[in-house]
């Protein structure tokens, strides 16, 4: 069982590495994006596609992180 100081060090962490993991697919996100807008006058349809594509993903990782992060909090030791 983890100790309360071993849980905050463990929960800072994960703070840290979802930040990390948020900028990175920001910025991929705004990259792609504007690739994707170039696109758009040669294929409109294939560009609406990849950005349902692209935003389902980025929801799946949010919901990802969110069970992680749940299920990282009922480690908790008690006060």
């Amino acid at each position: 069982m983890l100790t309360e100081d071993e849980w905050r060090r463990l929960k800072g962490a994960y703070e840290d590495f979802t930040a990390n993991v948020g900028a990175t697919l920001g910025a991929l996100f705004v990259r792609t994006s504007f690739v994707l807008t170039l696109a758009e006058a040669f294929a409109p349809d294939r560009v609406r596609e990849l950005r349902e594509a692209l935003e389902y993903a980025l929801q799946d990782t949010e919901d990802l992180f969110t069970s992680f992060d749940r299920k990282l909090n009922s480690f908790r030791p008690a006060r």
